[in-house]
């Protein structure tokens, strides 16, 4: 069985970058920290994404969350046909 209770460092890009807004999902940040993933972009085609393009860089954030919430939020996205 999985600990749900334990944390995991989630590399977050776009809306999701923003602690405020994780909680709104109801994921709790423990810690977050800028970061960036060179060799890819953002892209918005309908959500964003990331690209792989040589040239670009994409910034993001790392965050560390309870693994609860993102297993319920995955799960929202995937049932609200939003993955992806």
């Amino acid at each position: 069985m999985m600990n749900t209770s334990q944390t995991v460092s989630v590399f977050s890009y776009g809306t999701f970058m923003s602690a405020r807004i994780l909680k709104e999902f109801g994921i709790a940040c423990v810690a977050t920290i800028p970061a960036k993933l060179e060799g890819f972009e953002l892209t918005i085609c309908p959500r964003v994404n990331l690209k792989g393009n040589k040239s670009q860089v994409a910034y993001a954030a790392i965050a560390d969350s309870y693994l609860k919430g993102l297993i319920r939020f995955i799960h929202y996205e995937s049932s609200a046909g939003r993955s992806g």
